[in-house]
């Protein structure tokens, strides 16, 4: 009993103890030139402690360029902070890529809240790939008005806590029957 009792303590421990290193940070993309006017925006996950990306969902608006939904990191790897692909696939002919440096600081510092936003910096750019390894491509400019935020953190629901309050009074319950037994 006693065991069973210290393990459910360890678990609901946990719940609260633990938190996910990954954060959510929103994008806000604005083009330039003869597509001023036009953007991408959505979100993605990031893990400063790895350096990963997940749950990459951004959309452009369609202008010179058709429009894509960002879904994956990009194969390649031009030494760009971030680089995303409509694709999963290493053969990018036909696919579209989304790729920007970050200002005002890195994706970590955003994570940590040691910045409110960041910028994006050149090379940016949505590319239309023109062969498997982008190498050809036809390119939009992204505009300087551009930005990352921190999503804002979602607590804990009532539900959890009105979870918790009923397993406490279950085994304030079962203690007192067995009590009442003896």
């Amino acid at each position: 009993m006693k065991r069973t009792r210290t393990a459910l303590m360890a678990l609901i421990g946990g719940l609260f103890i633990s938190q996910a290193q990954a954060a959510t940070i929103l994008v806000n993309i604005n083009f330039g030139g003869v597509d001023t006017g036009l953007s991408a925006v959505g979100q993605f996950d990031y893990d400063p402690m790895t350096d990963t990306f997940s749950n990459i969902n951004i959309t452009s608006e369609a202008g010179t360029l058709p429009g894509a939904t960002y879904i994956a990191e990009s194969p390649l790897d031009f030494g760009i902070t971030v680089q995303f692909a409509s694709t999963t696939s290493s053969d990018l002919t036909g696919e579209s890529t989304l790729e920007f440096n970050v200002s005002g600081g890195t994706l970590a510092d955003l994570v940590a809240g040691n910045v409110a936003s960041l910028g994006l910096a050149g090379p940016a750019g949505e590319y239309l790939c023109g062969d498997a390894n982008c190498t050809a491509f036809t390119v939009r400019n992204i505009a300087n008005n551009s930005s990352l935020v921190l999503a804002p953190e979602v607590p804990l629901p009532a539900a959890l806590s009105l979870f918790l309050a009923g397993l406490g009074g279950l085994g304030m319950a079962k203690r007192r029957r067995k009590q009442a037994s003896v």
